[in-house]
């Protein structure tokens, strides 16, 4: 069996525990890593589609860190907060990752943005 989690509009920024209407977007991420990690576990891939920053490319590494945690491949497709062409640059390769086409276990995943 595959086990995918989703995750979508993170709205990180640059600044540790910024707020966006009202809600603190770190605090609100590691809420839903903790989870993530406490009740989906072991698991294949992680797609985190859209919104991952919030109009802040120095945003993408600390994303990047976040999710290092769950130890997992995190696929990434950007949405129209993120900046592509920066998130693409920054997550080229490793375990957060910007890609179009993902193969894993027999199961196509194709990211349109």
């Amino acid at each position: 069996m595959l086990k995918v989690i989703q995750i979508t509009d993170c709205h990180i920024k640059s600044m540790p525990n910024a707020e966006l209407r009202g809600v603190n977007v770190d605090r609100s991420l590691k809420a839903v890593l903790e989870h993530i990690k406490t009740w989906h576990t072991p698991l294949d891939l992680v797609l985190a589609t859209g919104d991952l920053t919030h109009d802040d490319p120095a945003a993408y590494p600390r994303f990047k860190a976040m999710l290092e945690p769950l130890a997992t491949p995190v696929y990434c497709l950007p949405g129209n907060h993120d900046m592509p062409a920066e998130l693409a640059a920054q997550c080229a390769d490793g375990q957060v990752q910007r890609q179009r086409h993902v193969q894993h276990k027999g199961w196509q995943f194709i990211l349109l943005d």
